[in-house]
């Protein structure tokens, strides 16, 4: 699709560079995804958090094991952080 659009050919600089904080991508362990969903809730104070997971073919077991940790370890992590401030 990006090649039929003109858009260059991915890249593992321009992956890393959204991965890292403040990038778009939320790779990581789930203390590093709760830190990024409460520091964009301190700009902008959001109330939900849209995150879409399957992309590049991730393998169901995977992306089962992801939505899982988002559910019982990244939630819980964001809301305790949240309820400090």
């Amino acid at each position: 699709m990006g090649k039929l659009r003109g858009w260059p050919a991915p890249d593992k600089r321009r992956f890393l560079a959204q991965a890292e904080f403040p990038g778009a991508y939320y790779v990581g362990d789930p203390d590093e995804i709760a830190q990024r969903i409460v520091d964009l809730h301190g700009h902008m104070g959001h109330m939900r958090h849209f995150l879409q997971m399957d992309i590049g073919g991730l393998p169901q077991e995977h992306f089962l094991e992801s939505l899982i940790l988002l559910a019982t370890e990244v939630k819980p992590r964001v809301e305790r952080l949240l309820a400090g401030k």
